[in-house]
């Protein structure tokens, strides 16, 4: 299936439905995009840094643990190498009586204050001589630790077990057997110690923030507790039922950390459990939760605060700056209604981007532009419809003379009255053909289509003939019409002779047709390197507020005059036409009520030599 290459297909799928329309929501929402990942970054680094010291705590555990797992085992190595010192003595014995074995193994026992007693088993498990008499001739076979060293093991720690006297302690015991060179069992050495002498040492020391040390034996009965903690047999049983890390602890012979909830406490307590080397005990270190990561809690929250404090800065700074662009945006919005019903704006807006300004100068200007294009438009549309009804009535009333003459024509028999009506046709339909020309000169200039010739042609005699085409209208209105080219002006040049003789004919033509007494002239001569040609009538003259508006097609400076001097309005714009055409301009000053003068200058191009100066 092929995939299509705009976006049209997710504009069909409703993605955009989604997207805000405007322009500030659009900033808020990326400012949101902005700040999502730099809070999620200082979130998950938040929670990384809580996680880590959170590691470090229940290290802490570990450690203390592991200090204490230390201390006991060097503490049972102590009482171990007594033993050992009381086996050896044993075996030198000779001969041996059980007196001599029980002042020993008093003395022994003095010497070792965290011991209940000492005693020596037989192999079969009768206690043959002790520090503690009332147990001599006692059977300890039963014991699972007098069974381990009857089935070969050199010594062992015991597990906890419940004392015979409900007035002691529970008890346990370090056992050595005593063997011969042959490997047989002589004799077992046997220190039971209380749970109280355990406390009495201070083995482990006291915790700050109500933290606690435990030691356990291999079932996992608790053997001792810092601080002590008063418990029944049965109680002290129970914790490795109430202890998951202590259990896995037994299972893998592994270190374990976590947390636990148990022994009848509502608080969760961060925990370690460490297998003491070679014993097979384990001690246990542990704080409540709520104290050990206070202070990691109290961090968090005073990062997370930063954190969200930094975010809700950076969003408000950010939102300030998206309104900032946002509210320049939407007054220019206004603005452009503004320009749309015709006002005028401010073409600058104080504190706005530079990109803004920009953006509103230039639709201040297009705006001008096209109200100014829409007030030309609309003065064209006036004009065109004015010039229509000049036009009808320019058309009509040749018509009207020649469909008249004609009428008249065939009711007459006089010849004087025949040519007269005849002249007045051929004038009429004269009026009629310069209409035509007019119009079709301005359509080809329009479409482009209108050529320019170059050709060699004597300047004077097309000054001459266009000028005396208005000899017997000037002399029949009494005004003086002259003209005149510079001497020292070459004869012939090159140019568009028919072109230049329009031009003249149509300013001519003006100037007799608005003079009412006076006169009109023509001059022609040099200027610079052009040739200047002045069309002078002591005329109506043009008001000054419209001098700029005659050389527009369409247009007569009073739409009355039309009717008054007759005209299509497109005589002047088609002369500036033709004279830009041929390389030159056009211009034009009048006092109005006094003269109007129109020059034009075309470069000047000899046929033949040089052209003098003036």
């Amino acid at each position: 299936m092929r995939i299509p290459s705009n976006i049209s297909f997710l504009r069909d799928l409703g993605i955009f439905r989604i997207w805000p329309g405007g322009i500030q929501a659009r900033l808020y929402l990326l400012i949101a995009l902005v700040m999502l990942p730099m809070a999620l970054l200082l979130g998950w680094t938040n929670y990384q840094h809580y996680r880590s010291l959170r590691r470090i705590e229940l290290q802490t555990e570990v450690e203390a643990a592991k200090d204490v797992a230390d201390v006991f085992a060097t503490f049972v190595q102590g009482i171990q190498q007594q033993l050992i010192t009381v086996g050896q003595a044993i075996l030198t014995f000779s001969p041996y009586t059980p007196a001599k074995a029980t002042k020993l193994l008093t003395d022994a026992a003095s010497k070792l204050e965290v011991v209940r007693d000492l005693s020596m088993l037989s192999p079969d498990g009768t206690v043959l001589a002790s520090s503690l008499p009332s147990l001599i001739r006692t059977n300890l076979a039963f014991h699972p630790y007098f069974k381990e060293i009857h089935g070969g093991r050199t010594w062992i720690l015991s597990d906890l077990y419940s004392s015979n006297d409900p007035h002691q302690a529970s008890t346990f015991a370090i056992a050595m057997g005593v063997r011969n060179e042959n490997g047989s069992l002589l004799c077992v050495i046997v220190a039971e110690l209380g749970v109280e002498n355990l406390q009495g040492l201070k083995l482990i020391p006291a915790r700050t923030g109500s933290g606690k040390m435990e030691i356990f034996d291999r079932q996992g009965t608790l053997v001792h507790a810092n601080p002590d903690s008063s418990l029944t047999w049965e109680q002290r049983a129970q914790r490795r039922a109430d202890d998951a890390l202590l259990r896995r602890v037994l299972q893998t012979r592994q270190e374990q950390v976590g947390l636990l909830t148990g022994n009848g406490e509502e608080d969760q307590w961060i925990a370690a459990r460490v297998p003491i080397a070679g014993l097979d005990w384990v001690v246990g270190a542990a704080r409540p939760e709520r104290i050990a990561f206070q202070p990691l809690r109290k961090l968090l929250i005073q990062e997370s605060l930063l954190a969200g404090g930094m975010i809700l800065g950076a969003f408000l700074l950010a939102s300030v700056l998206a309104r900032s662009i946002s509210a320049p945006i939407q007054r220019l919005e206004e603005d452009a209604q503004t320009l749309g019903e015709g006002r005028i704006i401010a073409r600058d807006d104080l504190g706005a981007p530079a990109e803004v300004n920009r953006l509103r100068l230039r639709v201040t200007d297009m705006a001008t532009a096209l109200i100014q294009a829409k007030t030309t438009a609309e003065d064209a549309n006036r004009t065109k419809t004015e010039f229509m009804a000049n036009m009808s009535h320019e058309l009509r009333t040749p018509m009207t003379v020649i469909m008249g003459s004609v009428e008249y024509l065939q009711h007459i028999e006089t010849e004087t009255t025949k040519r007269e009506l005849l002249g007045f046709v051929y004038d009429a339909g004269q009026r009629l053909l310069a209409i035509i020309d007019d119009l079709l000169d301005f359509s080809r200039i329009e479409a482009g289509r209108l050529k320019i010739v170059d050709v060699e042609f004597d300047l004077a005699e097309c000054v001459r003939s266009a000028v005396e085409m208005f000899a017997k209208r000037a002399e029949e209105k009494g005004l003086r019409l002259t003209w005149a080219v510079h001497p020292l002006l070459p004869s012939r040049i090159k140019g568009d002779p028919h072109r230049l003789g329009q031009v003249l004919v149509n300013l001519v033509g003006n100037a007799v047709k608005f003079t009412e007494h006076g006169e009109v002239s023509v001059r022609v001569k040099k200027h610079a390197d052009h040739l200047l040609f002045v069309v002078r009538d002591t005329g109506i003259g043009i008001a000054a507020s419209h001098v700029d508006l005659i050389f527009q097609p369409f247009t007569q400076v009073d739409g009355s005059m039309t009717r008054r001097y007759e005209g299509t309005g497109l005589g002047l714009a088609i002369c500036k036409d033709l004279v830009e055409m041929m390389g030159g301009t056009i211009q034009v000053t009048s006092r109005e009520g006094q003269e109007s003068v129109f020059s034009f200058s075309l470069p000047l191009r000899p046929a033949t030599g040089k052209a003098s100066g003036d």
